[in-house]
């Protein structure tokens, strides 16, 4: 197999993001076209196979593996046991690590993180400030920002849009065009789905769903009753066969 790029000869030692361990990283250059790409630790960072590239100042290091046709841009860190592939884009400052695998045509930016075992895939959108971890798993169409968080066993998929400081966690399901924003928080085995909005402080918790262009907003401290239905008496029988 031909070599794509190839060390400069370049180097420069970094620490880790928690500053506990030091790496050496390398600046690469393309071999079909001269182009400097950014920095990797080792050869096993950057697949020599497809059109995947690391440019601009972006560092992978670790165990990290980019391959396919995905690309590391701009200051983007990715580290850690992390992989980047299909057609994955991380740009700007972002920062994906841990075993993270960001799949599809999915673009993390700006100063996003994605960690722990998370999956981001499809066209995802994840940027702003935005935060998913933990076991979460993001697909679809979906647009993760603001300072949003993903977390834990949560699922958000089918074109969400999650923001401002909204939470989605425990093993919380939003689908199919429901937006969370504000400070709302979805978790336990809550749904929202079917265009739902949930905003301001709502907490939608338990077994409860939320779906069919209902608009929950608390935004007061008050405890006040939500008009949320419990799973199994929606009416769609088909539901458990959409999201499987």
């Amino acid at each position: 197999m031909d070599k794509k790029y190839e060390f400069t000869g370049q180097k420069k030692v970094i620490k880790s993001f928690d500053g506990t361990k030091s790496h050496e990283l390398h600046r690469i250059i393309r071999l079909s076209d001269g182009k400097l790409g950014g920095w990797i630790e080792s050869e096993d960072n950057l697949s020599q196979e497809g059109n995947c590239w690391v440019g601009g100042e972006a560092y992978v290091f670790g165990k990290a593996q980019i391959k396919g046709d995905a690309l590391v841009v701009g200051d983007a860190w990715v580290y850690g046991n992390a992989v980047v592939k299909e057609n994955a884009v991380i740009s700007e400052e972002a920062k994906v690590n841990g075993s993270a695998t960001i799949s599809g045509h999915a673009k993390i930016s700006c100063n996003a993180i994605v960690t722990g075992q998370a999956t981001v895939t499809d066209d995802v959108k994840v940027y702003g400030d935005a935060v998913i971890r933990d076991w979460a798993c993001v697909n679809g169409d979906c647009h993760i920002h603001g300072n949003a968080s993903i977390e834990e066993h949560a699922h958000v998929c089918n074109w969400a849009n999650i923001h401002d400081h909204a939470k989605i966690s425990g093993h919380a399901l939003v689908g199919k065009n429901a937006v969370v924003y504000d400070n709302a928080l979805v978790d336990g085995d809550a749904v929202v789905t079917d265009a739902a909005i949930v905003r301001g402080e709502t907490h939608v918790t338990g077994y409860n769903r939320v779906d069919r262009d209902m608009v929950l907003d608390k935004r007061s401290d008050k405890d006040i009753p939500l008009p949320v239905k419990p799973v199994g008496e929606t009416g769609n029988p088909n539901y458990d066969k959409e999201y499987e």
